[in-house]
């Protein structure tokens, strides 16, 4: 007798459908300075944030709205808000996200008024 296993691909970790909605939205302030043009820390913040999202679909469409901030920007990142974005990249990633610490990934917690 044999018994067939399906391989599965690995159970991504996301956050909460909540805080993913939040986490979207917040994103745009970080999404204002991730220009196409250049690989940079904000943009490379932005994909990061964007990795954490639940499957790959949510994932193409956070990086199409990137993409879409980046062509909408009037300029691009400073030296100061690169070296924000740099720093962010050593304490953001997607476990951060899912303890809800916002600030490690340079996004502000919900509060109570915010509708989610």
């Amino acid at each position: 007798m044999t018994i067939a296993v399906k391989a599965s691909a690995p159970r991504r970790k996301s956050v909460s459908r909540p805080v993913a909605k939040f986490l979207l939205l917040s994103l745009s302030s970080v999404l204002l300075f991730a220009n196409l043009a250049c690989q940079g820390p904000c943009r490379t913040l932005a994909e990061r944030i964007c990795s954490c999202e639940p499957n790959v679909r949510a994932e193409q469409s956070c990086i199409q709205e990137i993409n879409q901030a980046g062509q909408q920007a009037n300029r691009m990142p400073g030296i100061e808000e690169d070296a924000v974005c740099s720093e962010l990249l050593d304490s953001c990633d997607c476990a951060a996200l899912q303890r809800q610490d916002f600030a490690a990934c340079g996004l502000s917690k919900p509060n109570s008024s915010t509708p989610q």
